[in-house]
């Protein structure tokens, strides 16, 4: 796999449910590293813009009303946040790829039911179906965001299992792991070995990866994980925003 630096994406929307890690990571990954322009509205503050001047891709991250997965149906509050951002960013909604991240933690995320749903409604980023206007896919991290974080810096990911979300970041915060795990360290080479991390784990579960097929692959992730939570009461660490960043095209085969 490589990475694709110069890489024409257009404009991507992270809808987020938490006001401090996704908007930290995706700031790094995005705006830092890849060096697209960055615009983030996080949840009752100012938007800030990183212009990287490379105006044919704009990354925006954006915060749900508040931090639980039900709050994506909350389409009024989404609605002014955009038309915000359309209004003083020039926010192209309309030809946006969009992706909703979101952890499965068991403590905060818990109606089940509704996740299914939103895993069955939220199948494509270019989507636009007339029962979820907004469309888009649905990025689960079991059980949160930090499990994508640990997949750029140990191998064999999977193997690490943690109950909560709180759990895996005490975990990250052990003199053994914070000095080397750190947001500031991840580099192109840390997403490549997150993205070979990505590959084993469904290598692991026997899920296909394919592009045209990304509803099958999250449902296969989430009836494996929600099978071994039931289990052992613990989700492997494992998340799917790498999936967007394949996607996109940032990361491909090498030739």
């Amino acid at each position: 796999m490589k990475i694709c630096f110069n890489k024409n994406i257009g404009t991507v929307i992270y809808f987020v449910e938490g006001a401090g890690t996704e908007f930290n990571l995706l700031k790094i990954i995005f705006g830092k590293l890849l060096h697209y322009d960055y615009i983030e509205k996080r949840r009752n503050s100012p938007a800030k813009f990183i212009n990287n001047q490379c105006g044919h891709s704009r990354v925006y991250v954006i915060n749900t009303k508040e931090s639980n997965i039900k709050d994506i149906s909350e389409t009024a509050y989404l609605d002014k946040i955009c038309e915000y951002l359309i209004n003083t960013y020039g926010l192209d909604m309309d030809n946006a790829a969009k992706f909703y991240l979101f952890d499965r933690d068991n403590q905060s995320n818990t109606d089940v039911k509704r996740i299914e749903w939103y895993l069955s409604m939220l199948t494509e980023p270019y989507g636009d179906d007339t029962d979820f206007e907004k469309g888009g896919l649905l990025l689960l991290s079991y059980p949160s965001i930090e499990s994508f974080v640990l997949s750029n810096f140990r191998d064999d990911t999977h193997e690490y299992t943690f109950k909560l979300g709180k759990d895996i970041k005490s975990c990250i915060g052990l003199p053994e792991n914070q000095k080397e795990i750190q947001f500031n360290k991840i580099t192109d080479k840390t997403l490549l070995h997150a993205e070979n991390e990505f590959m084993k784990y469904l290598g692991y579960i026997g899920a296909e990866f394919n592009l045209d097929r990304l509803s099958e692959l999250n449902e296969a992730v989430f009836k494996e994980e929600e099978t071994y939570f039931a289990a052992n009461q613990k989700y492997r660490a494992f998340s799917t925003l790498i999936l967007s960043l394949l996607y996109l095209g940032i990361l491909e085969e090498s030739s």
